[in-house]
């Protein structure tokens, strides 16, 4: 199995005094409300933040597009699931609640459509698409729920990958996002689950490396 760096922002690093900024000052308030609208409106959105991935200075050329199953590990060892295609998550994470014998109400897969990823373990799912979307993060309303383990994380990369197969989506990639502060024990760990499932490359998603000059 191959691992390929693939990098989530890039930036540089320049010295601007006072009088060069001053112009901009307008530009620079609409670009910070833009930037604070568009990437903290829902910070649940990942469970591992850009700035917390390993750092890396490779570039990388992304040849084709494809969408990705993506697991997330973090620095508590917990999983999350997620695909990059909507309606492919959607449908894995329903496979998988009706293997466990877990029914969603009409309403519940609504709301299952609409969450970004899958943090929980599959029987809390009816209990946690019933609270209000503010809440369901929360440390109180996590703790009241199973997270996801990793006999469900297999689970759902299998459907993820065979709703690919059979629709026009075409192969299924799979990448990580791993917490900079994770054990090695357990990085190891979801590599060698990882390898189990056949995957011929795994993409690792890092940080670009901010460049000084």
């Amino acid at each position: 199995m191959t691992f390929v760096k693939s990098r989530t922002h890039s930036g540089s690093k320049r010295r601007i005094s006072l009088p060069d900024i001053a112009p901009l000052a307008g530009v620079l308030l609409l670009f910070v409300s833009f930037f604070l609208l568009g990437h903290f409106h829902n910070p649940t959105d990942e469970v591992v933040a850009s700035e917390h991935l390993p750092s890396s200075s490779t570039w990388h050329c992304k040849l084709a597009d494809y969408h990705q199953v993506v697991i997330s590990l973090t620095a508590k060892n917990q999983l999350a699931f997620s695909v990059t295609s909507p309606a492919i998550q959607t449908a894995a994470i329903k496979a998988v609640a009706l293997q466990h014998h877990v029914s969603l109400t009409s309403t519940q897969l609504v709301e299952l459509a609409k969450i970004p990823l899958l943090r929980i373990n599959v029987e809390s799912l009816p209990y946690y698409l019933q609270q209000p979307v503010s809440r369901r993060n929360s440390p109180s309303q996590l703790n009241k729920m199973s997270l996801l383990d990793e006999k469900e994380l297999v689970e759902c990369i299998g459907k993820a990958r065979e709703f690919a197969n059979t629709s026009t989506h075409g192969p299924m990639r799979i990448a990580v996002r791993i917490d900079s502060e994770a054990k090695m024990s357990a990085v190891n760990h979801l590599t060698a689950l990882l390898e189990g499932q056949g995957p011929n490359r795994v993409d690792l998603v890092t940080q670009l490396a901010q460049m000084q000059r």
